[in-house]
């Protein structure tokens, strides 16, 4: 039996352009790194602004409720729970937007804290 090998690909340093080895981290002629960094991957900034929204909708409910009946408890319980998820959500997932989560968890708890003091 003959086994026959390929002789090893090369690669082109971005730099130089000298042939490299392809598994090279950077071009043994010049120095320039042969790998690429990883984009940043950026997700969407829609569960902050969602806390930030149903929170302070909450908050204005709570706020111009004259009585409160059981569609009203709900209603507030539905918007504070929608953005308690949405920001804590926000929160985990380390993002730049952590500000606008924050706010939308701040302003649901106050009103809750507005709709718990109403009864």
């Amino acid at each position: 039996m003959n086994a026959t090998t390929s002789p090893p690909s090369f690669n082109y340093c971005r730099g130089c352009g000298q042939q490299i080895h392809p598994q090279a981290p950077a071009c043994p002629h010049c120095g320039a790194p042969q790998t690429l960094d990883p984009p940043i991957r950026r997700g969407s900034i829609a569960p902050a602004i969602a806390s930030c929204v149903f929170g302070c909708a909450a908050l204005l409910g709570a706020l111009s409720a004259d009585e409160w009946g059981r569609d009203e408890v709900i209603g507030l319980l539905g918007f504070v729970l929608i953005a308690v998820v949405c920001g804590v959500i926000e929160l985990t997932q380390q993002k730049a937007s952590r500000a606008t989560a924050i706010v939308g968890l701040t302003t649901a708890g106050i009103a809750l804290l507005i709709g718990i003091s109403s009864f």
